[in-house]
């Protein structure tokens, strides 16, 4: 896995690697930070990371952004990231399950493979918090389960930020048009709710091609970039 991240004004560049064989259980998460003045890209501390299984790969890593700290995640673990110190630090992670995350202000947002449910990390009080979401099948009297609404994603969701809103971008196994659908967070209730706005009528890829990081606008102008 790859993932460029942007920590005041720094672009961070990750990558897990898994050593050669004969060290098993074993995965690195090696990193770079991109120095504007020299152009060049420095090592930062190296993250030693353990695997679920001995020679699979390293799964469910998802690397966020929030205020002067970089966070990183894997199936089991959690970590944070001090660049001022070049130095990680290991936290309490769920045991719900992460797909996807995005940071909104000081707290950090995340959805499962399944949209069943939102969990969310207050980095200044290190505390969580859990909302359901679509999927979530709240237990009936008689002991079933109802889905609140049937939403099959293909593939990881999109989750992004957009004017202060938190969005997720999902489809069903299929590819037409009315399979995929845009949900807006609601804060103050913690519920999710199909977005009225309306998706240009054409097949969208949802697999991640390449990596991209968010740059805020006046520090790329403060340095002669034009954006």
């Amino acid at each position: 896995d790859e993932i460029l991240l942007e920590v005041q004004g720094h672009l961070y560049y990750l990558a897990v690697m898994c050593p050669p064989e004969g060290i098993e259980g074993i995965a690195f998460l090696w990193m770079r930070r991109y120095d504007r003045d020299t152009n060049q890209w420095q090592e930062c501390s190296r993250l030693r990371l353990r695997r679920a299984s001995d020679n699979g790969p390293l799964r469910g890593t998802i690397g966020v952004s929030c205020g002067p700290y970089l966070y990183f995640f894997t199936d089991t673990r959690m970590y944070r990231y001090n660049p001022q110190e070049d130095q990680w630090s290991k936290l309490t992670r769920p045991k719900t399950s992460l797909c996807v995350g995005v940071a909104m202000g000081t707290e950090i947002f995340f959805l499962d493979y399944n949209f069943v449910s939102t969990s969310v990390y207050n980095t200044e009080s290190n505390s969580w918090r859990y909302y359901p979401a679509l999927n979530y099948r709240p237990p009936q009297q008689d002991g079933s389960r109802l889905s609140i609404a049937n939403v099959i994603v293909g593939g990881r969701p999109v989750l992004f930020v957009l004017e202060n809103q938190l969005y997720a971008f999902t489809c069903s196994n299929g590819i037409r048009e009315d399979s995929w659908r845009l949900y807006v967070f609601d804060r103050a209730t913690g519920v999710w709710r199909l977005s009225n706005a309306a998706l240009p009528n054409r097949q969208w890829d949802m697999r991640q091609v390449c990596c991209v990081a968010r740059m805020y606008l006046p520090t790329l102008t403060a340095n002669g970039v034009d954006a």
